[in-house]
């Protein structure tokens, strides 16, 4: 006798287990791809975080940059702003220099007798005040400084060989700077226009 309530195993083939995978990945590619669920003020957060977070990198990333780029310009620019003094200097030595080679009278520059040159000074360096000091002597050194915090400081200095001896200037801090030959104390004089 057969029993009824048996029932019979039967084994799937491979075609039923195709099947069934297929409808599987099709209905997971289905919940996956579809929105339901999510509602249009998450995608919103979502996507302002992503903003927010690639934002904020940029600007970590590009503010170190744009101080260093700031750093190097303002140093420039007080390497040169010495050196054109330095250069004044050295062009009126070598005007007086060469006015004595040939016992001649120094050149009138302007209503000065004695030989001078001009240099322009600008009204700030780097965003900040500035000290212009030259030590005098047949060795002389110019020497341009900011006025920024310790950590930023700018300082720039040109050293010189004269063969006149050069005077002492304290401190200019903008506007121009004459560099002249003092025929009475036969000196080259560095002083502020406003000196």
């Amino acid at each position: 006798m057969t029993d009824q309530s048996a029932t019979r195993y039967n084994r799937p083939t491979f075609e039923s287990v195709k099947t069934r995978c297929s409808r599987v990945r099709q209905q997971s590619s289905e919940i996956i791809s579809s929105d339901r669920g999510v509602t249009i003020s998450v995608e919103y957060v979502l996507a302002l975080a992503v903003f927010i977070s690639f934002t904020g990198a940029l600007t970590a990333g590009l503010s170190g940059q744009v101080e260093n780029s700031q750093q190097n310009v303002a140093q420039v620019e007080i390497d040169r702003m010495s050196a054109d003094v330095a250069v004044a200097i050295e062009d009126v030595d070598e005007i007086v220099e060469q006015s004595k080679s040939r016992e001649e009278s120094l050149p009138a520059i302007g209503d000065d007798p004695n030989a001078a040159i001009e240099v322009e000074l600008p009204d700030r360096m780097a965003g900040s005040s500035y000290v212009l000091r030259v030590d005098g002597g047949q060795e002389a050194e110019v020497t341009a400084e900011t006025d920024l915090s310790a950590e930023q400081n700018i300082i720039s200095s040109t050293e010189i060989e004269t063969e006149n001896e050069v005077s002492t200037l304290g401190g200019a801090t903008s506007g121009p700077i004459t560099v002249s030959y003092n025929t009475t104390s036969e000196v080259i004089e560095v002083k502020s226009s406003g000196a």
